[in-house]
């Protein structure tokens, strides 16, 4: 649980934003982030790489990198695929999935949409689309013997292109 004091008033789970303090219209957003060191123990001694396929109507399939680096050169647009798989393990099975895909920024929280959950799935992949603006992220943690024992990170900016 996340709780945070706005002018001297404890809130949990959620944060209201006036138009007077921020030049901005007020909303409430839930805090649904987990983290994965609230669920279990971390030692970090096994490797795993996650990649993503972008595709979308327009685009051809490629890694996220080439959308990212090269293709459009800082952000993806709304409306495309994004399918996120284990490209490398070396922990030895059995072992579980478990991913978290979070949404971050002002659109995330206006829509009470930034998600966060650790999502226990044990599937070696992981499709999403790109629906709003914002740095949002996707990291994929293997779980052995109820600790986690290898975690990724990718990023993923939504915005104009």
């Amino acid at each position: 649980m996340v709780t945070v004091n706005i002018y001297g008033k404890p809130i949990t789970h959620a944060a209201a934003l006036s138009k007077s303090a921020f030049g901005r219209n007020t909303f409430t957003f839930s805090n649904t982030e987990e983290f994965i060191e609230d669920e279990v123990n971390i030692n970090e001694i096994y490797e795993v790489v996650i990649d993503c396929e972008t595709s979308g109507k327009g685009f051809r399939t490629a890694p996220i990198s080439v959308y990212i680096n090269k293709v459009l050169k800082k952000f993806l647009p709304h409306n495309l695929s994004l399918k996120f798989y284990i490209k490398e393990c070396n922990v030895p099975r059995p072992y579980n999935i478990w991913w978290k895909v979070r949404n971050v920024g002002a659109e995330a929280e206006r829509r009470n949409h930034i998600r966060g959950e650790i999502l226990k799935t044990n599937q070696p992949e992981r499709v999403e689309t790109t629906r709003f603006f914002g740095p949002h992220y996707v990291e994929c943690y293997i779980i052995k013997n109820g600790v986690c024992v290898a975690i990724d990170h990718i990023d993923v900016p939504i915005g104009h292109s």
